[in-house]
């Protein structure tokens, strides 16, 4: 029977290591599901701006539409459209603890090769 009480206080110990770890795993998820969920977006709006010959202000109005945490775009027209976006996205950790959020840039190149589009990172 005295196993059974050392089981209960190592459980009640290392329980909050546990959950810690585990929401660990679940804003790392967030980040990245959202990243990505942002990096297809973004593909995707180049690709309709190049289809459509959208102007500047027009991509920027899809992009602020579309990409809901972006809090800093920068493009560029020309042969080809350069186009940056600054995200962020706050965290179960960076909310409880009141750090800062998350910031992540994503840039991508597109233009158009004997009518194929292309979309590169960089």
């Amino acid at each position: 029977m005295k196993n059974r009480g050392q089981v209960l206080v190592v459980f009640a110990l290392m329980l909050p290591i546990i959950l810690m770890l585990l929401g660990i795993v679940i804003d790392y998820g967030s980040v990245t599901l959202t990243k990505l969920e942002a990096e297809s977006e973004m593909k995707r709006i180049l690709k309709t701006a190049l289809e459509e010959n959208l102007d500047e202000t027009e991509i920027r109005a899809l992009m602020n539409k579309n990409l809901k945490k972006a809090i800093n775009i920068d493009l560029m027209l020309g042969e080809r459209i350069d186009a940056s976006v600054t995200l962020e996205t706050k965290t179960i950790f960076t909310h409880l603890l009141g750090t800062k959020q998350e910031k992540y840039k994503l840039s991508y190149r597109a233009y158009k090769v004997e009518d194929k589009i292309r979309i590169v990172k960089g």
